[in-house]
C-alpha cells in the first residue's frame, strides 16, 4: 500500500475512481438518477474544484489506485472534503481513515476556518464513518428530484 499525492495537473488520474463513486450514487439515489447519469468528472471539476486550491491523494495497491480523496479550499478558507471513495473490496482496510486524516491535516496547515463534507441522498450508510472522523449533520439541503 502506498499513499500517492496527485498534482493538480494530473487530477485526470482519478477519473476512473470518481466514475465508480458516481455510479455508486446513481445506484443508491432515490430521486436523482438522471442527474447522476448525466454528471461527469469534467462537470464536477468545473463546478466544484476549479478556482480553488486542491489536494488529491490516492491509495495505490498492487499497481492500481483503490481509493482516493479530493479536498478543496476556497479563497475565504472554507475547506471541503469534496470526494472520498474506497473500492468496495478495500473497505474496512483503514484506507478511508488514512485519506481523511491526510486531507484534514492539509486543511489544518492552511488554516481552514470551516471544514465540511456533503453526502448524496441515499448514501447515509457513510454517516458512521464521517462521525468517527468528526463530521456530524448540521442541516439538510433539499432539492427538487428528477421526477419534478
Amino acid at each position: 500500500m502506498r499513499l500517492v499525492t496527485i498534482p493538480p495537473d494530473e487530477i485526470e488520474e482519478l477519473k476512473a475512481l470518481w466514475d465508480e463513486l458516481n455510479e455508486h450514487h446513481l445506484r443508491e439515489s432515490l430521486h436523482f438518477k438522471a442527474w447522476f447519469r448525466d454528471y461527469s468528472f469534467e462537470k464536477h471539476l468545473a463546478m466544484r474544484v476549479r478556482g480553488k486550491e486542491s489536494f488529491a491523494q490516492a491509495v495505490e495497491e498492487g499497481g492500481a489506485y483503490v481509493a482516493f480523496c479530493l479536498t478543496t479550499l476556497d479563497s475565504i478558507a472554507r475547506g471541503e472534503i469534496d470526494s472520498i471513495f474506497v473500492r468496495e473490496a478495500h473497505r474496512g482496510s483503514g484506507f478511508g481513515r488514512l485519506l481523511m486524516e491526510s486531507a484534514l491535516a492539509w486543511l489544518k496547515e492552511r488554516k481552514a476556518v470551516d471544514v465540511s463534507i456533503s453526502s448524496a441522498g441515499g448514501n447515509e450508510a457513510v454517516f458512521g464513518f464521517y462521525a468517527k472522523c468528526g463530521f456530524y449533520p448540521s442541516g439538510h439541503l433539499l432539492r427538487a428530484g428528477d421526477d419534478q
